[in-house]
Parts: structure tokens; sequence; C-alpha cells
């Protein structure tokens, strides 16, 4: 399953404050030209680049997800409408399950603050999968004590049981196959056969309240699994400012939130994804819950944010005694990079360049006898690593055979 919450124009970059010392002091670390580049591509021309955005990767997300997968999406009221289209587009209408109204219970007073609309108090969770054949659990919340007293008010003599009372006879006269036959002296169409009902019966199950009453079925209040979770979510907060759980991150999700969507579509073993993780809940919730994860993020904060994350949880499976696993944080890979910076950095590679041959005070070649060099300095060749990679052995010796092939002896590599 995947779950994503690619959160709209939050109004902050890919910057980030880095804790020093005990905590007490930080420092703030500016975003890289990758991440400015990503920022201007997600939110630079406001709705249309994250529109365009969405629908990119969320071809590519379906891609990724098994016959049986199920996919959440965290939106609010500035996108949901438009991202819905996107997915009834690329999941198809039929593949859509749920809309899911999350209640923030927290949620500011927007008429005090002179909105001229109703206070906002909720987020959109849409749910789709990839096809018919799909996985979800059904879920149930406790029954609260006003929906006990409500439901449940009869009282069986012999055993001091709360139960209510609930219809046997079968919804639309049987048109869904249910068997019509006599019962205590009703013919009518029930839930049940003939032989199941008598074994209700038999067992004090079933009861009228008059001779002249329809039966009904007893339900007792503790054989009640509880509530079925319905698509309006009132009873989980939003990450408090003094919850155990909260990471300063600002679009930080509940853990309880996760929680619910990874035990609703995943068994344990299954793999959950996470294409904007943020503060890492997904794979704190699915590691916690016994499920493979992976989270993808291209803010360094994020990044930050989710490896020291697990590792506090790892600290604290083990203390408690809980299985727990490594994990690995990679970087983008290294074909990747190039093919993202020559499509994306529009030239930002040739500036690069010449700051640093600036800088070394070499001369700038204009037409140079291999592309691998760049500049020449007291009659040695320059060669300018690209932005943001590691300069590899096989690279140097790509390096040393332009060197020997234009004539050259030295070559200065800046990387």
């Amino acid at each position: 399953m995947i779950d994503i919450d690619p959160t709209f124009d939050v109004g902050a970059d890919f910057s980030m404050r880095v804790a020093i010392g005990d905590e007490q002091e930080a420092v703030q670390k500016d975003q890289s030209t990758l991440e400015m580049v990503a920022y201007r591509d997600m939110w630079g021309k406001g709705r249309d680049s994250y529109l365009q955005m969405m629908y990119e990767r969320l071809n590519l997300v379906r891609e990724l997800l098994s016959d049986q997968g199920s996919i959440y999406i965290h939106l609010d009221y500035h996108v949901a409408h438009y991202v819905e289209v996107l997915l009834d587009d690329i999941f198809a209408l039929d593949n859509f399950r749920s809309e899911i109204i999350w209640k923030i219970i927290s949620a500011k007073n927007d008429s005090i603050q002179g909105a001229k609309g109703f206070p906002i108090n909720w987020d959109v969770i849409f749910f789709y999968t990839k096809s018919e054949n799909f996985f979800r659990k059904q879920l149930y919340t406790e029954l609260d004590e006003e929906y006990k007293e409500k439901f449940y008010r009869y009282v069986e003599e012999k055993t001091g049981r709360h139960y209510s009372l609930g219809d046997l006879t079968a919804p639309r006269r049987g048109t869904r196959g249910h068997p019509e036959y006599e019962f205590l002296g009703f013919k009518k169409f029930w839930q049940y056969n003939k032989e199941k009902m008598e074994q209700l019966y038999s067992e004090g199950r079933i009861t009228q309240a008059s001779p002249n009453a329809v039966p009904r079925i007893k339900r007792y209040l503790d054989e009640s699994p509880g509530l079925p979770i319905q698509t309006l979510w009132t009873d989980i907060s939003p990450v408090q400012g003094q919850a155990n759980e909260r990471v300063d991150y600002p679009t930080q999700k509940p853990e309880a939130l996760l929680e619910r969507i990874i035990q609703a579509s995943s068994n344990e073993g299954d793999l959950v994804a996470d294409f904007f993780c943020g503060s890492g809940t997904t794979g704190a919730v699915a590691e916690r819950l016994g499920r493979r994860w992976i989270m993808c993020d291209l803010g360094r904060f994020a990044i930050h944010t989710s490896r020291k994350r697990l590792i506090e949880l790892q600290r604290k499976l083990h203390r408690e005694g809980k299985p727990y696993r490594t994990f690995d944080v990679y970087n983008l890979g290294r074909y990747e990079r190039q093919w993202w910076q020559k499509d994306r950095l529009q030239g930002a590679d040739e500036e690069h360049r010449r700051v640093i041959l600036e800088f070394f005070k070499a001369e700038i070649l204009t037409n140079p006898p291999s592309p691998l060099l760049h500049g020449r300095k007291a009659g040695a060749f320059c060669h300018v690593d690209g932005i943001d990679s590691i300069f590899t052995r096989d690279e140097a010796k790509q390096v040393a055979q332009a060197v020997a092939s234009a004539s050259g002896r030295e070559c200065y590599c800046l990387a």
C-alpha cells in the first residue's frame, strides 16, 4: 500500500534548522540547488505547477502498486477537488473507494481571524485501489458510554448481559435471494435460513416483545467488536505541542492516523511506501506494526527528521525487548542525478563550472578538446566535476585519458 501527503504550497522551502550541541541552539541550513529547483517545479507557478507534478507522480505511483494494492492521498481544501479529477483519470473511477473526512479538532477559528466563510476544520483523504482485487480489513472504534446506554438498554434477567434488538427480516423483500418461510406465526423474507433461525431461537437469541410482535434478534454488548469505522473520522487529534511523538515538522501527521490506514489496508510483512515522507510518520508506524517500508523525499530536513526518528524508534524497541530492523539511507542515484540536472537545472552546471574556474583563477576553455576538460592553468588542464556529485575512480581514469589525448601532462580535478 502507498500513503502520501503531498502538501500544497505550505509557504516554506527546503531550508532547515539543525540543532547543535545540547540542542538549545540551532543553525539555519539553506536549501541546495537541487532542492531550490524542486521547490520551483512543485510550487513556482502555484496550482498549475502542483497539479502537473501530481499528475506525473501519480502515474508513476500507480505503476508501482501491486494489483492488490491501495493508495491513500492526504489533501486539504485548496486542491482536493482538483486532485480527485486526476485520481479518477489515472486510477479509474471504478477504483475509487472512499473519501475520508478527517476532522482536525484543534483547527483555528477562522471566523475570528476575519474569514468570510465557515471555519475550516478538516482534511480529506482519498482512498483508491489499483483493481477490484484489493485487501481491506474492517476496523472498529470502541463504543462510548452514551451509545451503550442508548442502544444496549435491555438487560437479560438470568445473565445480566446488556443487549440491543436487531431486525431479522430481509431488506427489499428478499430481492437478494433471502428465503421466505413462516416462523413463529409470521411468513416473511428472513435474513437467515429456517435451520439457522431455529438454532438461534433455541439458544435464546431470538425474542418477542409479545406474542403478536415480529421476532427480533438479541445483539449482546459483550460480543460487539465496536462501531465500524466509516468515512468521518473525528476521534483522532492532530499532533499537539506537548505530544511525545512531536518532532517539530510543520506537516507532521499523528501516528494514530497512519496506524488506522496501515492496519486497514495491509498485513504484517507487507510493503508500505510514502513518497512525500516529511516527518517520517509512515515509516515509524509501519516499522512498529511489523510492515516493511520505503520512504522518499526531496528535502534534506525531511530525511534528517525521518532518520533521527527511526533511530529513536529502534532504541525504544530495543529497550522493550521487541524486534526491529536496520534501514539504509540512499542518495539520488548517479545516473538519475545527471538526468535530473540536465533536464531541470537548465545551464546551472555550466554556471557552476564558470564560478569554480574563476575562483581557481583558471582560464575557461571556449573550445575544449574534450567535454571533460573545462579550463587551463599554468599549462595544466582543469576538470570541474558536476554539481552535488562524487568524483569516482572511473571518472578520474576518463579525465586522464582525455588529458593524454589532448597531449597534456597535468590536470587539476576540482570536485
